[in-house]
């Protein structure tokens, strides 16, 4: 037996399917021709540029931050739970308003604060 005779049903089939998909997409694009819609445009607003005149006030509190560290045997952050050593690169990070300066282990410890292991 050939393999068309054999196969008859199964092709007649997928081709059917072919042909109705077919005609389905090529209805689709003649239908889609005739609509014509406003292309979408996204703006964003004109936003002014902000210039902050911060040149003094950094100057000034890096200057206070340095004497408090210079000063303390540890420093901590207000906001945080851990104190470090004025020479640690955490300690250096801290805002001047969070800053918090203690004179031993013991009076940040008694004050809350966890000594940090990152920096010995």
């Amino acid at each position: 037996m050939s393999f068309f005779v054999k196969n008859e049903r199964r092709i007649v089939v997928g081709f059917g399917i072919f042909l109705i998909t077919l005609i389905s997409f090529t209805f689709g694009i003649m239908k889609g021709k005739g609509i014509s819609q406003e292309p979408l445009v996204i703006s964003m607003p004109e936003v002014p540029p902000v210039i902050i005149n911060s040149s003094e006030s950094s100057a000034e509190e890096k200057n206070k931050i340095g004497e408090v560290l210079t000063t303390c045997i540890y420093v901590g952050s207000k906001k945080g739970s851990k104190y470090y050593p004025p020479t640690c690169s955490y300690a250096e990070k801290i805002i001047s308003e969070n800053l918090r300066c203690f004179s031993s282990d013991e009076d940040a410890v008694n004050k809350g604060y966890t000594k940090t292991s990152s920096c010995d």
